[in-house]
């Protein structure tokens, strides 16, 4: 599909590229585009991925769960979006979460093959997916760090902040109390105590097996690193 310059330039991938190269880019690149209804999955977890996709319009709610399926953690996609450019290449190119559409959702995506000729052919488009990548394995790195030395409540935090990709919108974990407690190192005791007390905040509504994060959390905190494309 032929694609607009100016939609183009709004993807952070391809902030800082001249009018000359998106113009380049939109002549020579082929994008297509995927839309996709309420509750259809995009993409799942464990499928290879042999393509970039961009969250253009609606929503999109990913969807992680634990190794051994002791959690399941979801959150809303703000668009634009770009869905783990990390797992383009490398040792391991499969996708790390599903992804579902939420409402009608229109997303473009771009074959690995001409993902690499932007790589070789534009400084700032390569500079760019360096940047993401860099940024996402430092603050992933950041926020294991940060856990091993936090209080029982920046640890359920921080815990959250490494499943998430983005620190807009609300966070649903669904895990019971006891497995959480094990997950972030503490005690049951401390670890119900911390959620009472972010529950009486109105940081977290907390049910039988569910935890609802709401956004406001994680902008206090200060903690969040900003580095969503």
């Amino acid at each position: 599909m032929r694609i607009k310059t100016e939609t183009i330039a709004a993807l952070r991938l391809f902030e800082g590229l001249s009018l000359n190269d998106l113009h380049s880019i939109a002549r020579g690149c082929t994008f297509n585009s995927i839309s996709s209804r309420p509750g259809r999955v995009i993409k799942a977890r464990g499928e290879r991925c042999g393509e970039l996709l961009f969250i253009m319009r609606g929503g999109v709610r990913s969807v992680c769960e634990g190794t051994n399926a002791e959690f399941v953690f979801e959150e809303e996609l703000a668009h634009p979006h770009v869905i783990e450019p990390y797992s383009l290449f490398g040792v391991s190119p499969y996708y790390q979460k599903t992804y579902r559409a939420s409402t009608a959702a229109d997303v473009i995506s771009i074959d690995k093959r001409h993902v690499v000729r932007l790589i070789e052919g534009y400084d700032v488009f390569r500079l760019n997916f360096l940047n993401y990548v860099c940024s996402y394995a430092y603050h992933t790195r950041c926020r294991k760090l940060a856990m091993a030395v936090a209080g029982a409540a920046d640890k359920i935090i921080q815990f959250v902040l490494r499943l998430s990709e983005s620190d807009r919108g609300d966070k649903l974990l669904k895990i019971k109390k006891t497995v959480l407690a094990s997950l972030i190192n503490e005690t049951s005791a401390r670890t119900s105590a911390a959620l009472a007390q972010l529950k009486e905040t109105g940081s977290v509504d907390v049910g039988r097996g569910w935890m609802v994060f709401r956004e406001a959390l994680f902008a206090d905190t200060g903690k969040v690193a900003r580095f969503i494309l």
